[in-house]
């Protein structure tokens, strides 16, 4: 709230960009057979995109390594919505994900101890 009542300059936006790249793994998606894409939610669409999105692109062979948030907007994120299917999660190592998107053609993750790791263990 903070930076929305008092917002950033480009150096202070920069910087916990950088802070929170760093706090966890960035996956290197060149084990990734093939085409690759992403999409990623700059407000107005919300979550809904990525679960039409992400499965219609995959049936044309692309392969799509989707990272997704949580508790955004009053509905919740992807994750939020994914995790309420009983046996999904969105807890996957890297291995995982790589393999996931190797033999389905998609997969859809979200922040864990390991990746972005700090948006976890502190935002929410």
């Amino acid at each position: 709230m903070a930076i929305y009542f008092n917002g950033l300059t480009k150096a202070e936006r920069l910087a916990l960009t950088q802070a929170y790249l760093e706090s966890g793994y960035v996956y290197d998606v060149s084990e990734v057979k093939g085409l690759k894409a992403d999409k990623h939610w700059t407000g107005g669409d919300g979550d809904k995109t990525s679960l039409v999105y992400s499965p219609l692109v995959a049936s044309y062979g692309v392969k799509v390594c989707k990272l997704s948030g949580r508790a955004l907007e009053v509905t919740g994120g992807t994750i939020d919505k994914l995790e309420s299917c009983k046996g999904w999660t969105s807890e996957l190592t890297k291995e995982q994900f790589i393999n996931t998107v190797n033999k389905v053609g998609i997969s859809i993750t979200g922040q864990s101890n390991d990746i972005v790791s700090v948006d976890k263990n502190y935002m929410h």
